[in-house]
């Protein structure tokens, strides 16, 4: 067993202690013409080396970095300690993975099981628990992967290992100090936890931890931890210790705002992100209702200045105002084209003005389309034009803009509309080719309550089928999390478009609050615009995304109906 070890010491170098002190394509550097070198940058007597113990090779890494005079970290070995060395059972032509397994594996603690694809994988639990510390998983081509406490480590050439299988990648896993996270910082986690904040360039990691003789249920890591110390006297990798700096910070902003809580005023100038779920939800009540207030105070303002330097016309006064317009009238048909919407505004005005009880007058078609685009673009502007005395028809336009109910989905109503006012039913068949157009539109977040129906619209709805599907996948993370889970609010809609490939029919008839749509949700919404088209007698042809008002869009899919 000596020889052998001897033997097998002449793959490594002295210095590094790598395997890779011999090459094909090259003479290995023997120490001893080195031995000054060697004494003054690492402080080595090689007088001193045992040859059994200590290999005759350096690599030519480090002869490279001795010429250059740079600091190199020097591997200490030791002495064989029999079967389980892994310098022998490395040098042994006969030694298998089977063969560390028996003699390695188990005097370091490691089982054994059967991995997938016939792979040999060595496990070591943690002491008293069934959590899996470290894990090492060979394949049969001799590649092997790490995991720490259940995270790949990626990069493996900062552990200094070779990229094939040997004893070494045993114990050099065994002998890792693993990370333990910052866990300190109990209060903060728990603070964090309440109100239902997470740690920005963070994770909570749960499991028992003892460190320094006391145990913790929870640690907090960093995003890029490596779960082992690099430094090893340190309790945490670089990528953790560095992350403490922030961690104490919000430490003290935490106890900060609870000695001095945030102002949730709608004044408040805190940013919302530094604020938890119920306190935005208190600061966006205030904010509400501040501006319910500044409104109230507008209108009382806008009375009274009406009051102050409005004027009040009497009856003769009135008459003389009418005479004034039926003098000008010549005048404003010079000054207004006769198919003009300024002529044709004077005109229904004028008419208007002469009849006895205003509610019986029938306006243009023109004008009520102006006002039902104005109302729809501004409410206020037409409120305020309406004070004026001047289109004052509110009734009629709910005629026009509540013909339907405002709803998420599909609008059948709205599509019964559409098949009415095209007239297609009696066109000709080519006529009824049609495209449905869909695409996603960014919106302002926010919740809206609708009076009719008592429902709140803003919540995420992509459709029975998929809403159905959410909810059932949100019990399922409540039951395993134990947190009540809350409905998202939709920050985009995806608009549902029916176009005329034949005829100029345009008209948007569905929407569906989200928050990005998958291919699955996408799928049934579609086929449901498409069913609802076919059962409306529209000669469905393509669905197309994207939509371009400049150009006729390309279809990104086409089918035929047997």
């Amino acid at each position: 067993m000596a020889s052998k070890h001897v033997e097998g010491l002449r793959k490594f170098c002295r210095l590094c202690g790598l395997q890779r002190a011999l090459s094909a394509n090259r003479k290995p550097v023997e120490k001893k013409k080195k031995a000054k070198q060697i004494n003054k940058i690492c402080n080595v007597k090689l007088e001193e080396d045992a040859e059994d113990i200590h290999p005759p090779y350096i690599c030519d890494t480090c002869r490279r970095r001795l010429d250059r005079k740079a600091k190199i970290e020097l591997f200490e070995f030791q002495a064989c300690v029999g079967t389980s060395c892994s310098i022998c059972v490395d040098s042994d032509p006969n030694s298998t993975v089977e063969k560390v397994q028996e003699e390695v594996a188990v005097s370091l603690g490691f089982s054994v099981v059967a991995g997938e694809n016939d792979d040999f994988r060595f496990v070591k639990l943690r002491v008293n628990s069934d959590i899996v510390e470290r894990s090492v998983t060979v394949g049969k081509d001799g590649q092997w992967e790490v995991k720490l406490l259940g995270k790949t480590i990626a990069n493996r050439e900062c552990l200094g290992l070779p990229s094939q299988f040997t004893a070494e990648v045993l114990h050099k896993v065994a002998s890792l100090k693993l990370c333990t996270g910052n866990v300190e910082y109990g209060e903060l986690l728990k603070d964090r936890e309440e109100r239902g904040t997470s740690f920005p360039s963070g994770h909570v990691c749960e499991g028992q931890l003892t460190v320094n003789g006391k145990t913790y249920e929870k640690t907090v890591r960093h995003k890029n931890c490596v779960m082992w110390c690099e430094i090893p006297n340190r309790n945490q990798c670089n990528a953790c210790h560095m992350y403490r700096s922030d961690l104490s910070s919000m430490t003290t902003q935490m106890r900060h705002r609870k000695l001095n809580p945030f102002d949730l005023s709608a004044s408040s100038k805190v940013r919302n992100d530094l604020l938890s779920p119920s306190e935005v939800q208190i600061k966006l009540k205030n904010v509400q209702q501040a501006r319910q207030s500044e409104k109230r105070k507008r209108y009382k303002l806008q009375d009274k200045l009406l009051e102050r330097e409005g004027i009040d016309l009497d009856e003769e006064q009135a008459e003389e105002m009418k005479e004034l317009a039926e003098a000008v009238e010549g005048d404003m048909k010079e000054c207004m084209p006769e198919d003009s919407y300024q002529r044709l505004l004077w005109e229904e005005q004028r008419k208007m003005s002469k009849m006895k009880d205003a509610r019986s007058m029938r306006w243009h078609p023109a004008v009520i389309k102006w006002c039902v685009a104005l109302h729809a673009k501004s409410p206020a502007a037409y409120k305020m034009i309406r004070k004026s005395n001047f289109l004052k028809f509110q009734t009629t336009l709910n005629c026009y803009t509540d013909f339907t109910e405002c709803m998420e989905g599909y609008n059948l109503a709205l599509l019964d509309r559409i098949w009415k006012d095209s007239n297609l039913q009696n066109e000709k068949q080519f006529k009824r080719n049609v495209s449905l157009l869909y695409d996603e539109m960014k919106i302002k977040s926010g919740l809206v309550f609708n009076q009719r129906t008592g429902r709140m619209m803003g919540f995420v709805n992509l459709g029975s089928l998929n809403t159905e599907m959410g909810s059932f996948g949100a019990r399922m993370e409540e039951l395993d999390s134990g947190k009540p889970a809350t409905p998202e609010i939709a920050t985009h809609v995806l608009a549902f478009m029916v176009r005329g490939i034949c005829s100029p029919l345009r008209a948007a008839f569905g929407f569906f609050p989200c928050r990005g749509v998958t291919t699955s949700e996408l799928c049934w919404c579609v086929w449901e615009g498409v069913k609802l088209l076919e059962r409306k007698n529209f000669e469905h042809g393509s669905v197309c995304q994207d939509f371009n008002l400049l150009k006729f869009p390309n279809p990104i899919y086409t089918y035929t109906v047997i």
